[in-house]
């Protein structure tokens, strides 16, 4: 029904600087990287930078095909994506965290750190990015700090509830909000136990 809407409306108003960039959300959610980047190369090409948000998905999409083909190349768009959307929302903590992922896919942990530790700057309490740091220093071998950071998110993470969740991640399915909150919630207590287990 979205997609049906978003076409007539594009018949209607090939003016509207937002329907392409929804479309292209629509193709990614079904999964159909390659027609999403082409809806988000068509946004820009006849609006610019009216939306930015275009930015992101381009780096999300990216991000999830690299997981399918394993090409270097497209963990490159992802970050790219990521980092020219930064340059509007240079604040965003989930840019950051998702810039994060993509160089921790690649084993590039170093890479990480400056990234995150701007963001948790602006977000010290961001449960996600302390994840994230976790996650580059386990992955350089400083398995304390690393421990110390995956307790912190621990925290603010039980301090989420399914609204919390529900603003992170709106386009999800909202049957599965309190699914994925004790996932993420679950994930981080593996986080927290592997480091800790690794020091002794």
């Amino acid at each position: 029904k979205a997609r049906r809407y978003y076409e007539q409306a594009l018949l209607e108003d090939k003016d509207n600087a937002f329907v392409w960039y929804q479309l292209g959300r629509i193709d990614f959610l079904e999964g159909d990287f390659d027609a999403a980047l082409y809806k988000f190369d068509k946004q820009i090409e006849l609006f610019g930078d009216a939306v930015p948000n275009v930015y992101y998905m381009i780096g999300l999409t990216n991000g999830y095909k690299a997981r399918e083909t394993h090409a270097t190349s497209d963990w490159q768009k992802a970050a790219a994506g990521f980092q020219q959307y930064l340059t509007f929302i240079p604040d965003s903590p989930w840019a950051r965290t998702d810039l994060s992922w993509v160089y921790f896919a690649q084993g590039d942990y170093e890479i990480m750190i400056p990234i995150l530790e701007v963001g948790l700057a602006q977000n010290p309490d961001h449960p996600w990015l302390l994840n994230m740091y976790g996650l580059a220093l386990r992955g350089l071998g400083h398995a304390v700090e690393a421990t110390t950071y995956f307790e912190r998110a621990k925290v603010a993470a039980n301090d989420l509830d399914v609204s919390d969740w529900s603003r992170a991640y709106p386009g999800n399915d909202p049957q599965l909000w309190a699914d994925g909150l004790a996932e993420f919630q679950s994930v981080i207590d593996y986080n927290v136990n592997l480091s800790a287990d690794s020091t002794q």
